[in-house]
């Protein structure tokens, strides 16, 4: 094709992340080094071949042979960046009695505890008086009563009570235990203030210790200007990149507007400081070597501000990518900005190519390939004369093209779509552009010391208006009715399909080609039958979950498209919690109808299928029987028999004398029991050889038709 000829680099890219994906799926597959250099040399020897070989037939095999070494790579570099496979990763030693660690991220306070990440450097073992080298990160949570005051590159001894992190086992959940895997986490440890001592400081990294100094004295400098919570909450994500003052009402405030992507320092706030100091500095460009000099410059503005907002990595990525442009831009080669993006891209997943499954990462990618291709095209659909004109065009033409690339992705992700993203980005863009600027201004006349000057007044009151401004205009947007169409559900195969619908149907119209016709034509085909198959399943699913909610209790049964959620009181008053739960999977099964239902008040009827006056919940052939506080045992004789008993909500009983007056075959502990009636209940059914099933232990419990059985 044009475009992989024009763009090699892309071609690379491609093979490259192919790569990645194919070792993140095989897991424990590794390329020998000996081969990588073996195929290298091979290449190497192909490309300076004799004028004889160099046939033009012949000239894709040195391609096929650099996407293959490129794929190879790939797979190689995702194991050798696994931090569990090196020889001396702390999980490989036994009996660990205290690690030394260091802490690698600032602290954050969370609701019962402080949370931060920390690395190894070295283990204790039992009776051993010398340390082992070790590497690795563990998530460490502090309690709340320690209160401590600890920075980054503080060194400590810690106890080992080292836990193993691992997701709830609900269906469709976010994979939290994955997520932190792809970051090289896999254990946490809870510690009391006895259990950790600091021991020493040493700064890990001398950059990142600046880069928090400075952001934490940029953020003293916002408290000083006394905004209301609110917009202090704003300027400091806008400004700085700290979200941790945005609040969960603020947060839905801007996600469902559509204007998310203004609290997160990312490519447009790294953009938006590119187009002010590109324009401002231009005029350099008129001297000898005025061109190098401009970039330099650039470059050395970017990395500062990427340096103040604490080095995100969303801000690293951002700051990466600009830098890439503006190479290109020295090089004055007009193609070369698809290579600059692919080179970026590269350089970021060979520094970490974990950041591949970040959706930060791919919606940044997607979005800027997407304004690249269709922006220019799409802002040439519209001639405007005026400079306002120009803008709002332009304006609206980077919010639709950015929409293309990102939205089968935000639904697959976020499972909404924001119905006036147009009006926001017309908005907040401009908005976003004016917080900027004033805030730096306000922390510069800060900083020489005239913040108390009539200019200093005139500034800070001209941003705390800017942020109360875009404030408001999202509550107006969000206000609109239909503002968020929530609720959205794309299967992984419909997102692909749906990002190839978009790339056919880009090529036909800027090719013209009947090739792209078919192909667009066919694969919309393909994604109709699909959705079309999809949904005749959901006429004939019919299954039994049974959800792992801490301290709480949650069945649902689903009979085709409707949903009966039967949960205890206390949760039935919060269903935005039940929604976190269940949300996903009840979009994946197409639920038409939701019923949520008091489990400890219901009898049979309308409302509450499959549950009798006594407890009792039948389902498919099968029986439960449901014993709670209230220790409702039906007063039955010991031949009636259950299939399934499910203890919740602690009743006092012991498991001798429920076995005494019931029977059943399996035992289910749900989630709103404690850890010690559950660990009783356990030991007592290992002693009476009762078969059970600790939800809190192995996850979600399932009942299905297909197969009768139940699975985590």
């Amino acid at each position: 094709m044009k475009f992989a000829n024009e763009y090699p680099l892309f071609r690379l890219l491609i093979s490259f992340i192919f790569g990645i994906l194919t070792g993140h799926a095989l897991k424990t597959i590794t390329i020998p080094l000996p081969i990588i250099i073996s195929l290298f040399t091979l290449l190497i020897i192909w490309i300076f071949r004799p004028i004889i070989l160099r046939k033009f037939s012949w000239r894709y095999i040195s391609g096929y042979a650099i996407g293959l070494l490129f794929f190879l790579m790939g797979i190689q570099l995702l194991w050798v960046k696994t931090d569990s496979h090196l020889s001396n990763h702390y999980s490989k030693l036994d009996s660990v009695s205290h690690y030394v660690v260091y802490i690698n991220t600032p602290l954050i306070e969370r609701k019962n505890s402080y949370k931060t990440v920390v690395n190894v450097k070295a283990a204790y073992q039992i009776h051993d008086t010398i340390p082992k080298k070790v590497s690795g990160k563990i998530i460490l949570y502090f309690d709340k009563e320690c209160r401590p005051t600890l920075n980054y590159g503080d060194e400590l001894l810690i106890a080992n009570n080292l836990q193993s992190i691992s997701g709830l086992g609900n269906p469709n959940e976010f994979d939290y235990a994955n997520y932190l895997r792809q970051q090289n986490i896999s254990h946490s440890m809870y510690l009391i203030r006895t259990d950790w001592l600091k021991t020493h400081h040493s700064s890990p990294n001398v950059i990142i210790q600046l880069s928090l100094y400075v952001r934490n004295a940029l953020l003293k400098i916002l408290e000083d200007f006394n905004f209301n919570e609110p917009e202090f909450a704003v300027a400091s994500a806008i400004l700085l990149g700290y979200d941790e003052y945005i609040d969960q009402d603020l947060r839905q405030l801007y996600a469902g507007s559509g204007a998310m992507h203004i609290l997160c320092v990312s490519g447009l706030h790294v953009g938006i400081i590119f187009i002010i100091f590109n324009t401002l500095l231009k005029f350099i460009k008129k001297y000898t070597y005025g061109d190098i000099i401009h970039s330099i410059i650039l470059l050395f503005i970017i990395w500062s501000y990427a340096l103040i907002t604490g080095l995100s990595p969303s801000v690293f990525r951002a700051a990466t990518m600009f830098s890439f442009i503006t190479f290109g831009g020295i090089m004055n080669r007009k193609t070369s900005v698809y290579n600059s993006l692919a080179a970026s891209a590269f350089v970021l997943l060979i520094y970490n190519p974990f950041l591949l499954f970040h959706i930060g990462f791919q919606l940044s990618y997607l979005a800027v390939l997407s304004i690249l291709i269709f922006q220019p095209r799409l802002s040439a659909l519209v001639k405007c004369r005026t400079w306002l004109g120009i803008t709002i065009r332009d304006l609206v033409a980077v919010s639709i093209a950015a929409q293309l690339g990102t939205f089968p992705l935000a639904i697959y992700y976020f499972h909404q779509f924001p119905i006036y993203f147009i009006l926001t980005n017309i908005i907040v863009i401009p908005l976003s552009f004016l917080v900027l600027t004033s805030g730096f201004a306000n922390i510069f006349v800060y900083l020489i010391g005239s913040g108390s000057s009539y200019l200093g007044m005139l500034l800070t009151k001209g941003l705390y208006f800017t942020l109360q401004i875009l404030n408001y205009s999202l509550e107006l947007i969000n206000a609109i009715p239909f503002a968020v169409r929530r609720d959205l559900f794309f299967t992984a195969s419909d997102t692909l399909l749906i990002y190839l619908i978009i790339v056919f149907a880009s090529l036909a119209l800027i090719y013209k080609r009947a090739v792209y016709i078919f192909l667009l034509l066919g694969t919309f085909i393909i994604l109709m039958i699909s959705n079309s198959w999809e949904r005749f399943g959901v006429n004939q699913q019919s299954e039994l979950v049974i959800y792992n909610i801490p301290k709480h209790s949650l069945i649902n049964i689903i009979e085709g498209n409707q949903s009966y959620l039967f949960c205890d009181s206390s949760l039935k008053a919060k269903t935005y919690e039940i929604d976190k739960y269940t949300l996903d999977y009840q979009l994946n099964n197409r639920i038409k109808n939701k019923y949520i239902i008091r489990i400890d008040s219901v009898q049979n009827s309308i409302e509450a299928p499959f549950i009798t006056g006594n407890n009792v919940i039948y389902f498919q052939g099968k029986s439960f029987l449901i014993l709670d506080e209230r220790q409702l045992i039906p007063l039955l004789k010991k031949e009636n028999h259950f299939n399934y008993l499910l203890i919740r909500n602690n009743p006092k009983l012991s498991m001798f004398t429920i076995d005494s007056l019931v029977s059943f075959d399996t035992l289910i502990l749900d989630a709103s029991n404690n850890y010690w009636n559950t660990r009783k209940w356990k030991r007592q059914s290992d002693s009476l050889d009762i078969n059970y099933w600790d939800i809190k232990e192995k996850g979600a419990f399932f009942l299905k038709r297909s197969n009768n059985k139940s699975s985590d």
